[in-house]
């Protein structure tokens, strides 16, 4: 399953690729807002609807968003099956379902058409009022950069871990739970002092280089938003205002 996880600079041209990350961080949150509101299937189908509507725009494989479901199908049906245990009623079991397929489907679309350092543009632009209260923001940008781009590093040393249990002849699937359990937590253990080394050099790495959290951060290119930024946030806000009227009246 790891093999499969990647994080990628190359993306394909489309219209929500060129949108403002501005304008994709706010949509998350108004994506985020109405599913959580929403407690009607009828809105709940249109805004899966929308989301696939979008998802035909960013001009990626289908193919791609269903594995990104079928890869946590026994998370989810985990969850339905103790919603059940606890006497959940199964149409508020659904609407759970398809708020979490919905939040999965379009942090993929987020994901597969916005890099890393757009979100944390977006994310500097979006908490800058944090400096009213002496807070930098800064700090959560670069904090959250490096972690998003420590990922592909951790996965890359639980996959040598593994390979290096398979050349020894230690087969995970095969072993007892009691060995499956000592094999995880090797595993856990090593990958994170390995990243504390690595992290420790990308320290020292900034320290070098004179990198100062306090100082404005500069961008090279400047995102201008333009009337499909516009277009985009008023269709999602018209959704979630027509949620919001139909749960209060």
């Amino acid at each position: 399953m790891l093999n499969n996880i990647s994080i990628t600079n190359e993306f394909k041209e489309s219209i929500i690729r060129d949108l403002n990350p501005i304008t994709k961080l706010i949509s998350i949150l108004l994506i985020l807002f109405s599913s959580i509101l929403s407690e009607s299937i009828f809105y709940h189908l249109t805004l899966i609807l929308f989301i696939l509507v979008i998802i035909s725009l960013t001009n990626i494989s289908f193919q791609k968003y269903i594995e990104s479901i079928t890869k946590i199908k026994y998370f989810i049906l985990m969850i339905f099956i103790f919603n059940l245990i606890f006497r959940i009623p199964i149409i508020q079991n659904v609407i759970f379902m398809i708020r979490l397929i919905e939040l999965i489907l379009y942090s993929k679309v987020i994901s597969y058409t916005t890099s890393i350092y757009e979100i944390n543009y977006a994310l500097n632009v979006l908490l800058k009022p944090l400096k009213l209260f002496k807070i930098n923001p800064n700090i959560i940008t670069t904090g959250l950069t490096l972690s998003i781009k420590f990922i592909p590093t951790v996965i890359e040393q639980v996959n040598k871990i593994q390979k290096s249990f398979i050349a020894k002849g230690i087969i995970f699937k095969n072993n007892t739970f009691k060995n499956k359990v000592t094999i995880i937590k090797y595993i856990i253990v090593n990958s994170f002092l390995i990243s504390i080394k690595k992290a420790d050099m990308v320290a020292n790495v900034m320290e070098l280089k004179h990198f100062d959290l306090n100082r404005n951060k500069t961008y090279y290119f400047k995102y201008k938003f333009n009337y499909k930024d516009l277009l985009y946030i008023i269709i999602i806000l018209f959704i979630l205002i027509e949620i919001i009227k139909y749960e209060v009246v």
